[in-house]
């Protein structure tokens, strides 16, 4: 098992064979502005499928936990992460399906490119993460039901200043 892999999808679909590994959490650059941390590591596992019409996906899955702000508190979320997905192979680029024809489940990669893990999982997960994550209300560390209404009645204990234009306004009417 290695932090930086790369899947050949050639070899992958001529043996069938299941390929795993670990993937640092800092590789995958383009979650770190939704992450709290980048240490740890998330398992992941490749193997060969057909669908109904019988072309070749790869199914992916990964496993593992990252740290995301956490929108009411803004501590550390503990995320749990347990998602599988399908990519679609094609044999070359004239393969590829229009946009339009993809669909929402599937991406497609030509099957002479060898993937980086990192890159697949990170596109995966910007998609998947929540947009909002927040601890539950319970276990959120932000200020609680009682802080809230404490600093409530403080507001509401401070004097009101008079308006300078009150004075003002009161010279004007006749």
């Amino acid at each position: 098992m290695s932090s930086s892999h790369s899947l050949d999808l050639e070899t992958l679909m001529r043996t069938g064979e299941v390929s795993q590994g670990q993937t640092d959490v800092q590789l995958l650059t383009g979650l770190h502005d939704r992450l709290t941390s980048t240490q740890g590591s998330l398992s992941w596992r490749a193997s060969v499928a057909r669908d109904e019409f019988n072309r070749p996906r790869v199914r992916m899955a990964l496993e593992g936990t990252l740290g995301l702000q956490c929108q009411r508190c803004l501590g550390t979320l503990e995320h749990d992460v347990a998602h599988g997905w399908q990519v679609g192979v094609v044999a070359d680029e004239a393969a590829l399906p229009d946009l339009e024809e993809e669909g929402d489940d599937v991406d497609f990669i030509v099957a002479g490119q060898q993937v980086e893990v990192a890159q697949l999982i990170a596109e995966e997960l910007l998609l998947s993460l929540p947009m909002m994550p927040r601890h539950d209300t319970e276990a959120c560390h932000g200020p609680q039901q009682g802080q809230a209404a404490e600093d409530m009645q403080e507001v509401q204990e401070t004097p009101v200043r008079a308006s300078p234009f009150a004075a003002l306004n009161k010279l004007r009417k006749p």
